[in-house]
């Protein structure tokens, strides 16, 4: 699964420090996220999403 949440970050203008608070998570979390090292659960990725503007499935495609 590739994914483009650092490229959707980027696009948002958001800091990622804010993305963390607002998600209640470290931004450490955050980065593993953005690196594929990790993927959030549902509930982070749909709150990700409507954060960003973007789908899910437009963040981690495949």
């Amino acid at each position: 699964m590739e994914c483009h949440l650092g490229k959707y970050i980027d696009e948002s203008g958001l800091k990622k420090k804010m993305i963390a608070e607002k998600l209640s998570v470290n931004k450490n979390t955050l980065s593993n996220w953005i690196k594929g090292e990790t993927y959030p659960p549902v509930n982070k990725a749909l709150e990700l999403g409507e954060l960003l503007g973007v789908t899910v499935e437009e963040i981690w495609k495949k």
